[in-house]
């Protein structure tokens, strides 16, 4: 059937040729074989012809065949002067039989494409439906359903969407010329808008559903953040106020050294909170991209000493084991890497027990160094491991601290390129990881 669609000389060389042949067949038939079987020769060629050509084709096969039948097989032979009426009726059948099998022929070629064409279409259709379940935007939407509908219909046309849907519904086809008169194409565009109204509403609902789930987050993290801010501002307010109010009620009878302990502690608490607000806004300005860190070459020994001269005083009474090497040196902020130790060092003295141990060490590895603190303490309960980084989160809250230091130890390392997480063995285990140059002591040494 495809040859059908062949070019017109094609088809028509195609057809003499075969009509020729079925008259060179019928002739060396006609000495031993009736007249009729005769004139089915002349029918297959015609079927033939019908059957893999257009319609004007096949009836000039049915003129031609009638020809040759007449010239070659009807007294008198070379003519056109059918003499007996019998033959004058067998033409007549010829010429009937012909016309029904073009008009079959055609019938069946037209349902044929047709039934392509659907096929076609609906293939598109399947192919847009998944195109449109990977859509992430309207633009993808609109440039699916027209990329579909310019090649399965040949027609330029745009979808209504949020952004320009003026007066027309969501997801309808908006065509630049006038639609197509073919019933089967204009449900195919049905069937496109169709689909893009499905793909808009699953966009929009999508968006709502994130936009919920980003304010319920931000609520979450508001009411985390105010919870925390309440929590460790109450007790050195509370602390502040009392020393304050001491001093102002009862300045006369306080004797000197209880004003300078209610002062002291004045100082103390303000200074906790100052502390406590540096730290925020720091962790703030890391996780806002505000501060960057400005990397050195630093020897891992003395970031470790430069910390250890300014102990922490809960580390009083508690032994500091360190195995830390001092070369390669270390590609980073010794700034920020030596706040990452203090934290953890006071965090291992918070949770550490009398007389407890408290292990530094460090080594270096293909492409990273990494920073160990270790102390005998309970270690992190069991589930709190990726938690215990985040704001506000303590481990015991029955413990002093802010829940900041070691969110600001996480922020630290992100800046680094790096990680840092915790296990238990025989108490907490923190490890910091952070990214080196591949050739770093070659560029050192440059």
């Amino acid at each position: 059937m495809q040859r059908a669609n062949d070019p017109l000389f094609r088809q028509v060389s195609r057809s003499a040729t075969v009509i020729g042949l079925c008259a060179a067949v019928a002739w060396t038939m006609a000495a031993h074989f009736d007249t009729a079987n005769v004139i089915l020769v002349f029918m297959a060629g015609v079927v033939y012809v019908a059957a893999t050509s257009r319609r004007a084709v096949s009836l000039c096969s049915i003129a031609l065949s009638i020809a040759l039948f007449d010239l070659l097989f009807v007294a008198p032979h070379w003519g056109f002067e059918p003499s007996r009426p019998q033959d004058v009726f067998t033409l007549g059948v010829m010429v009937a039989i012909g016309l029904l099998v073009t008009a079959l022929a055609s019938r069946v070629r037209r349902e044929a494409t047709a039934a392509r064409r659907r096929a076609e279409r609906l293939q598109a259709l399947n192919a847009l439906s998944l195109a449109l379940a990977a859509a992430t935007d309207e633009a993808s939407v609109a440039r699916a359903v027209a990329h579909t509908l310019h090649e399965s219909l040949g027609v330029r046309a745009r979808i209504a969407t949020a952004q320009d849907a003026g007066d027309q519904q969501l997801g309808e086809v908006i065509l630049e010329a006038d639609a197509p008169g073919d019933p089967a194409a204009r449900e195919f565009i049905a069937g496109a808008a169709a689909q893009a109204r499905l793909a808009l509403a699953r966009l929009a609902s999508e968006a709502r559903s994130e936009a919920a789930a980003v304010r319920a987050e931000s609520e979450r993290l508001r009411n985390t953040l105010l919870s925390g801010i309440s929590h460790d501002f109450r007790t050195p307010l509370t602390t502040i106020v009392g020393a304050t109010t001491s001093l102002l009620e009862q300045e006369q009878a306080l004797d000197p050294t209880a004003k300078r302990q209610l002062l002291h502690s004045v100082l103390r608490e303000a200074r906790r909170m100052h502390a406590l607000t540096s730290t925020l806004l720091d962790l703030t300005r890391m996780q806002e991209g505000a501060l960057q860190p400005r990397f050195e070459w630093c020897p891992a020994d003395e970031l470790v000493q430069e910390v250890l001269r300014a102990l922490p005083p809960g580390l009083a009474g508690l032994t500091v084991q360190v195995s830390v090497a001092g070369d390669p040196p270390v590609w980073c902020d010794p700034g920020l890497i030596e706040r990452v130790l203090s934290n953890l060092l006071d965090n291992a003295a918070r949770y550490a027990p009398a007389g407890g141990r408290i292990t530094i060490g460090s080594r270096h590895g293909p492409g990273f160094w990494e920073l160990c603190v270790a102390d005998n303490g309970p270690g992190v309960p069991p589930g709190m491991e990726q938690r215990i980084f985040q704001k506000f989160v303590r481990g015991d809250d029955t413990r002093d601290g802010t829940g900041l230091g070691l969110a600001l130890c996480a922020a630290i390392a992100d800046l680094h390129g790096g990680t840092i997480g915790v296990h238990n063995e025989g108490g907490a285990v923190f490890t910091l990881r952070i990214a080196q140059p591949a050739h770093g002591l070659e560029e050192l040494e440059r």
